[in-house]
Protein backbone atom coordinates (compact mmCIF):
# COMPACT_ATOMS: atom_id res chain seq x y z
CA UNK A 1 0.00 0.00 0.00
CA UNK A 2 1.17 3.56 -0.85
CA UNK A 3 1.22 5.98 2.17
CA UNK A 4 1.06 10.24 2.34
CA UNK A 5 1.67 11.72 5.21
CA UNK A 6 0.89 15.46 5.49
CA UNK A 7 2.82 17.30 8.03
CA UNK A 8 1.89 20.52 8.81
CA UNK A 9 4.03 22.71 11.04
CA UNK A 10 3.73 26.35 12.49
CA UNK A 11 4.26 29.09 9.95
CA UNK A 12 4.88 26.82 7.13
CA UNK A 13 3.08 25.50 4.18
CA UNK A 14 2.04 21.62 4.60
CA UNK A 15 4.90 19.00 4.00
CA UNK A 16 3.13 16.26 1.69
CA UNK A 17 5.27 13.01 1.11
CA UNK A 18 4.58 9.73 -0.05
CA UNK A 19 6.05 6.08 1.01
CA UNK A 20 5.50 2.47 0.18
CA UNK A 21 4.99 1.03 3.07
CA UNK A 22 3.30 -2.31 3.68
CA UNK A 23 2.48 -2.31 7.27
CA UNK A 24 -0.77 -1.68 8.92
CA UNK A 25 -1.89 2.30 8.72
CA UNK A 26 -2.07 1.57 12.91
CA UNK A 27 1.54 0.10 13.24
CA UNK A 28 2.22 3.08 11.06
CA UNK A 29 1.01 5.83 12.36
CA UNK A 30 2.01 4.86 16.07
CA UNK A 31 5.94 4.69 14.65
CA UNK A 32 5.14 8.55 13.44
CA UNK A 33 3.96 9.60 16.55
CA UNK A 34 6.69 8.45 18.32
CA UNK A 35 8.72 10.72 16.64
CA UNK A 36 6.99 13.63 18.51
CA UNK A 37 7.06 12.77 21.68
CA UNK A 38 10.92 14.44 21.28
CA UNK A 39 11.83 17.72 21.50
CA UNK A 40 15.06 17.48 19.37
CA UNK A 41 15.55 17.54 15.70
CA UNK A 42 13.86 14.01 14.24
CA UNK A 43 14.22 12.43 11.12
CA UNK A 44 11.71 10.76 8.99
CA UNK A 45 12.73 8.12 6.78
CA UNK A 46 10.48 7.42 3.72
CA UNK A 47 10.84 5.40 0.45
CA UNK A 48 10.81 8.70 -1.12
CA UNK A 49 12.85 10.96 0.88
CA UNK A 50 13.67 11.72 4.48
CA UNK A 51 12.57 14.97 6.70
CA UNK A 52 14.50 16.94 9.18
CA UNK A 53 11.83 18.15 11.83
CA UNK A 54 11.49 19.65 14.91
CA UNK A 55 8.70 17.85 16.80
CA UNK A 56 7.86 21.16 18.70
CA UNK A 57 7.26 23.02 15.45
CA UNK A 58 4.73 20.09 14.06
CA UNK A 59 0.82 21.01 15.05
CA UNK A 60 -0.30 17.36 13.07
CA UNK A 61 0.29 15.17 10.95
CA UNK A 62 -2.37 13.12 8.73
CA UNK A 63 -1.46 9.77 7.04
CA UNK A 64 -3.67 8.55 4.59
CA UNK A 65 -3.56 4.99 2.64
CA UNK A 66 -3.86 4.49 -1.06
CA UNK A 67 -3.59 1.08 -3.27
CA UNK A 68 -0.56 1.15 -5.06
CA UNK A 69 0.04 1.08 -8.45
CA UNK A 70 1.25 -2.16 -8.64
CA UNK A 71 -2.53 -3.19 -6.88
CA UNK A 72 -4.35 -1.13 -8.97
CA UNK A 73 -2.79 -2.94 -12.05
CA UNK A 74 -3.42 -5.75 -9.99
CA UNK A 75 -7.19 -4.85 -9.95
CA UNK A 76 -7.18 -3.96 -13.19
CA UNK A 77 -6.36 -7.44 -14.69
CA UNK A 78 -9.02 -8.89 -12.47
CA UNK A 79 -11.59 -6.72 -13.82
CA UNK A 80 -10.65 -7.29 -16.86
CA UNK A 81 -13.15 -10.76 -18.45
CA UNK A 82 -11.44 -13.15 -21.20
CA UNK A 83 -13.67 -12.24 -23.74
CA UNK A 84 -15.96 -15.40 -24.90
CA UNK A 85 -15.05 -16.61 -28.14
CA UNK A 86 -18.63 -17.15 -30.43
CA UNK A 87 -18.17 -20.27 -32.27
CA UNK A 88 -20.07 -20.44 -35.48
CA UNK A 89 -21.55 -24.30 -36.09
CA UNK A 90 -22.28 -25.38 -39.52
CA UNK A 91 -25.77 -25.55 -39.56
CA UNK A 92 -25.78 -21.28 -39.22
CA UNK A 93 -26.81 -21.41 -35.41
CA UNK A 94 -24.72 -19.53 -33.35
CA UNK A 95 -23.72 -20.02 -29.74
CA UNK A 96 -21.67 -19.18 -26.67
Amino acid sequence: MRKQITIIQENSSPLVIDDRDDRDLNEYTAEMAKLLESNNVSIIHTSTCSVITRPSKVTSIIVREFPSSEDDSKAELMKQEIPKQIEESPDGIISD
